[in-house]
């Protein structure tokens, strides 16, 4: 399949080139299908050995392909070079980083110092009115975000949800007791070489997932032993989706209240964490290939969450990077269970058929 789109991308270059008067220049014959941009009042007319025929009759000479060297013809160079970049930018996979933040408001992103956030906004799109699914609580919206789809689908309604609560169910036409598919799942079934990294600060997150579709799966401790863990590995490997969970921002909220100086600051530390992680991407070598999302599972009202309230329902929801729209506040609504849909839109991933989200294409180029 590869192959056929690669000779396609050709034959369209070729019926071009060939209206142009160009050949195939001769490093390049050896690599594709068909002649491809060679100028043939610059080549050498007479029969050698080594040479190619090709159809004098339709205005086509024969090319000596020891001899003719591309780099000697200065007005063919941007042309081999726009070829192989737009051939070589068509296969590049794209790579995806979700960080979410636990109990994160958008009163969070507008209050607190977050230069990396604003950065994020300005060169992508969001959402300071995206939501929540009810209960706000951690577990329903966390599976929502991963499983595309809401706790009447996926049954995870509480905090107080365990595995062996599914023991006798079935998901998705899957075997009792596995797990509603993820987009973890999703992307290992298309990949099965892929590297995928998950690293989470809440203990519990990780009840939700698969154990067995990741590369690295790690329960950390404390948000900078997360963020530190997460940006070593994604420097080094450059997974092709990675997840990371930071908690303290619920912490703050639960301790000290959401609206207080202690919560700004605890969201102004993300926004720091964010920023090294950042930083790990852009040393991976990566960072033009790779789709930043940020977004929280609830916000929160005091110092709780749980309820209907516009203050828990509302969360933030940012995508950045390659192919996604500059400084565009989207005006599309957004569910959580939309981000698991909208990620795998972005690796080219098929999502799961009993998935009810939906990609959001506002943020797309």
């Amino acid at each position: 399949m590869r192959f056929g789109f690669l000779n396609n991308f050709f034959l369209i270059g070729y019926d071009i080139c060939k209206k142009r008067g160009y050949l195939t220049p001769a490093f390049l014959a050896p690599f594709t299908p068909l002649p491809l941009f060679y100028k043939r009042d610059s080549i050498k007319k007479s029969p050698s050995p080594g040479s190619r025929a090709v159809d004098t009759e339709k205005g086509w000479d024969e090319v000596n392909h020891e001899t003719l060297n591309p780099y000697e013809k200065p007005h063919m160079r941007p042309l081999l070079f726009l070829t192989l970049f737009l051939t070589f930018s068509a296969f590049a996979q794209k790579r995806v980083v979700v960080i979410g933040l636990d109990g994160l408001s958008p009163d969070g992103i507008r209050n607190a110092s977050t230069p990396v956030l604003d950065s994020l906004m300005k060169n992508g799109s969001y959402s300071l009115n995206a939501k929540a699914v009810y209960p706000s609580s951690s577990s329903p919206n966390w599976a929502s975000m991963i499983t595309g789809t809401s706790p009447a689908h996926h049954e995870v309604w509480s905090n107080d949800w365990k595995r062996t609560d599914i023991t006798d169910k079935s998901y998705c036409g899957g075997p009792n007791g596995q797990l509603y598919p993820t987009i973890f799942r999703a992307v290992r079934e298309h990949n099965n070489e892929a590297t995928i990294a998950c690293f989470y600060d809440w203990d519990d997150f990780g009840r939700l997932m698969e154990d067995n579709v990741c590369t690295v799966k790690e329960d950390r401790k404390g948000e900078d032993d997360t963020a530190r863990r997460a940006a070593e590995y994604i420097a080094a490997n450059a997974p092709l989706f990675t997840f990371v969970h930071l908690d303290h921002v619920d912490h703050a909220g639960h301790d000290a209240g959401h609206g207080t100086p202690t919560y700004y600051q605890s969201v102004s530390k993300a926004d720091s964490l964010i920023g090294h992680i950042m930083n790990a991407i852009r040393a991976s070598g990566k960072a033009n290939e790779t789709v930043v999302v940020v977004t929280a599972d609830h916000g929160g009202v005091g110092k709780g969450h749980g309820g209907h309230s516009v203050a828990e329902m509302n969360i933030p929801w940012i995508i950045s990077g390659k192919g996604i729209r500059k400084n565009h506040e989207l005006s599309t609504a957004i569910d959580t269970f939309d981000t698991a849909v909208t990620i795998a839109k972005v690796l080219k991933v098929k999502p799961f058929e009993c998935w009810t989200g939906k990609a959001i294409v506002e943020a797309f180029k």
